[in-house]
């Protein structure tokens, strides 16, 4: 550790293999808090690169509880990375929702909140959606919906050895970048938000070489990790192998921008009563902004030949009821708890 830590000192990139001791050694306490935190602020300074990050990869995803479902169907991710600071409502579970509803099969992998006021996992208990606890749960939920949510701390228990470093150091490290690419189902069609535009090729890179089929990494122009109408959005796309960044703007969606105060999250309680609304008919940016995102969802599973077909096909999921009947499906699942 003290030679990797020596070359990020001197902004030297560390190689795969390095990388991978590095993270080993932190997820076991290996090494003292103080070598941790060192490690984890050298290697944000020099910032990470594509080894580097399929080298954390790798050793987060061997030391996960992983969670296996056979199915013909493809089956997509919808996590992003978070952290972006901009306190927007909770757009992919919203969006996850919705793109359910329109029949794509999702594996959700997330946490509670990073810089917002609630994440995925808060604003999904105030909808009365629980998380399953267990991998038996997670396949029942799959098959008889389709769609079911993986809590991160229940399957990847290694980070709760590095949740205080990282409270304490209180900016974003490398393990803020992890989630979206160690979903412990190991799909294989994905479409992750970003906080970091620069991010959106690194991501695309990163997917390909553990194998992703295809693949949509987003970032909106005002700054968050999702697909936005604010303003802009760059999205880098992994198709046949191959690699490629365009832009997206919603008046080509017949979209207006709103300020972002239309889009601001509240309170998990506030966030759930707007997206439940959508749900149940309510115009405005919100919906606007969910079924966009839901757009990208229905494109990468391969049921809409592209974002603005998934968008429409989202909007129609909506109006004829299908995607509230899912809501209402979610719910009762778990009311035998």
């Amino acid at each position: 550790m003290r030679d990797n830590l020596n070359k990020l000192l001197k902004l030297e990139d560390l190689t795969m293999d390095q990388m991978y001791k590095s993270m080993n050694d932190i997820l076991k306490k290996n090494i003292s808090d103080i070598e941790i935190s060192s490690f984890l602020t050298a290697l944000e300074i020099k910032g990470v690169k594509k080894d580097e990050l399929i080298g954390a990869v790798k050793c987060l995803k061997e030391n996960a509880k992983k969670v296996e479902i056979k199915s013909d169907d493809v089956i997509i991710d919808t996590c992003g990375t978070g952290g972006d600071g901009k306190n927007t409502i909770n757009i992919s579970t919203g969006a996850t929702i919705i793109a359910a509803g329109a029949g794509v099969k999702i594996l959700k992998h997330g946490n509670r909140a990073v810089s917002s006021k609630s994440g995925s996992t808060d604003v999904l208990e105030e909808l009365k959606i629980r998380i399953p606890t267990n991998k038996d749960d997670v396949k029942e939920e799959f098959i008889k919906h389709g769609v079911s949510f993986l809590y991160a701390p229940l399957y990847h228990k290694t980070l709760k050895n590095v949740a205080n470093v990282r409270k304490k150091l209180g900016f974003n490290t490398i393990f803020n970048m992890l989630g979206p690419l160690v979903n412990p189902s190991n799909v294989k069609y994905q479409v992750v938000g970003v906080s970091n535009p620069s991010y959106t090729e690194l991501y695309c890179e990163v997917l390909k070489y553990f194998g992703a089929k295809r693949a949509l990494v987003v970032h909106g122009l005002d700054g968050i990790d999702e697909i936005t109408i604010t303003d802009k959005s760059k999205i880098s796309e992994l198709k046949d192998n191959k690699i490629k960044t365009y832009y997206i703007d919603p008046k080509d969606f017949g979209i207006n921008k709103v300020e972002s105060k239309e889009i601001l999250g509240l309170s998990a309680k506030d966030n759930a009563m707007r997206i439940k609304k959508v749900f149940m008919g309510e115009e405005g940016a919100v919906k606007d902004i969910l079924a966009l995102n839901a757009g990208a969802y229905i494109y990468i599973y391969g049921s809409a030949t592209s974002i603005k077909e998934g968008y429409n096909m989202a909007l129609k999921s909506l109006e004829n009821g299908d995607v509230f009947k899912k809501y209402v499906e979610l719910t009762k699942f778990y009311s035998k708890y």
